[in-house]
């Protein structure tokens, strides 16, 4: 028991100098500015730490806006050539269009040709009927001679002398 007591008497000996020594400390301000200095130097390392986070969300930030900026241009690249082939694609559909136009045309060209052809070879058909048809009469009318017709013998153009035997 002497012992344990002595033991305690020389634990709370020790602390009552340690506490001393504290205030001491804290009277004559070594302790607050030892206090201060520990402060400062955290203070020094959070900016530090801050710093380097700004710097490294700056850097993140100029890579964004940076390959934001790439791919508006790639974007703004393919937009000029989707334009460029909307507008040859549209050129191309004009240019057959106007073929179109064109074959169309000279088709109209060709059956009007056809039908003035045809109202032509109509009429020369016609024509050709008329005078087959005249032909006809007029061969069936030399044929005509005195044997069946009342037309007298001499005035036939083959006339042959008829005996009179």
């Amino acid at each position: 028991m002497i012992n344990s007591q002595f033991e305690t008497i020389s634990s709370l000996q020790y602390r009552i100098k340690s506490l001393q020594n504290q205030l001491e400390a804290f009277k004559s301000g070594d302790k607050y500015k030892k206090m201060e200095d520990d402060y400062k130097s955290m203070f020094r390392s959070e900016e530090a730490r801050i710093h380097n986070l700004e710097v490294e969300l700056s850097h993140a930030h100029a890579r964004v806006v940076d390959v934001r900026n790439k791919w508006c241009e790639v974007v703004d690249d393919l937009y000029t050539e989707h334009t460029k082939a909307l507008v040859a694609k549209d050129r191309e559909i004009k240019s057959l269009k106007d073929r179109i136009i064109e074959v169309e045309r000279q088709r109209d060209e060709a059956l009007d040709k056809v039908s003035s052809q045809r109202l032509e070879l109509y009429e020369v058909k016609t024509a050709l009927l008329e005078e087959q048809g005249k032909n006809l009469k007029l061969t069936a009318q030399i044929n005509h001679d005195y044997e069946n017709s009342s037309k007298p013998s001499s005035q036939s153009p083959n006339h042959k002398k008829i005996s009179n035997s």
